[in-house]
């Protein structure tokens, strides 16, 4: 994701002194969001450096905010999402895990798996959609295919050789790694007959540092104003 890829060799070690220093466990909290149907997804610590997911509904009714949130045990950032109908498919690392997102409000995690390590490469980690409800995972550390079902005790993993193809894919960012940088200000993620949504990019600089900040907006389409905004993500970087 952006700047955070090229950083995965600095991942381990900020997640072992998480412990020790919580400034740098929020440091590794973002950015990272999904976007998918009509909810937003994104990850994030909390003041006290735990991670957690948040859910927020894109609601024509109602005003932007977090409707659910679950914590998880992903400490070193997010490097890829997809979607199985209310099953949210989330990669970081060697590391799946599969939340039942059918009651928003109540996001819960259904299933966890490990990749096995075939070692470390560069590259865009994604979870591609092979066909219904199979997807290939790449992993800077490992590939594998996932299966799902509707039990999720029945879902499964099998680690696959990675081939030249996967390492040529992997060099490509994936369409979706889009909400996540920061190159363009301003970014789509939904339109209805009334509203916009729209992800934006703003940046504030102080003496000694400079704040990026993103929001989600809720434009209404007739007047292009903001009905409603929502603060997903915040980055610090110390400037000289």
């Amino acid at each position: 994701m952006n700047s955070t890829n090229k950083k995965r060799g600095e991942w381990l070690g900020i997640a072992l002194a998480c412990g020790l220093i919580a400034s740098a466990c929020r440091a590794d909290c973002g950015p990272s969001l999904y976007a998918f149907e009509s909810m937003v997804v994104f990850y994030r610590c909390d003041q006290n450096g735990a991670p957690w997911l948040n859910i927020v509904a894109l609601d024509d009714a109602a005003e932007l905010k977090v409707i659910g949130r679950v914590k998880t045990s992903i400490s070193r950032g997010i490097d890829a999402y997809a979607h199985n109908g209310d099953r949210l498919i989330v990669l970081s690392w060697d590391r799946i895990e599969i939340y039942d997102l059918k009651r928003p409000a109540e996001p819960t995690l259904a299933v966890t798996f490990h990749l096995k390590n075939q070692g470390s490469v560069p590259g865009y980690p994604r979870i591609e959609n092979m066909a219904g409800n199979r997807f290939l995972l790449l992993s800077t550390v490992g590939t594998a295919e996932l299966t799902g079902d509707a039990d999720p005790r029945k879902w499964r993993l099998e680690d696959v050789p990675r081939s030249p193809e996967f390492q040529r894919r992997m060099g490509e960012r994936p369409p979706e790694d889009s909400f996540n940088s920061d190159a363009r200000d301003q970014m789509l993620v939904k339109e209805t007959n009334t509203f916009r949504y729209e992800l934006v990019w703003k940046r504030k600089t102080k003496p000694g540092v400079s704040i990026r900040r993103q929001y989600l907006h809720k434009i209404q389409k007739a007047t292009g104003r903001v009905a409603s905004a929502l603060l997903v993500q915040e980055e610090s970087e110390t400037i000289d």
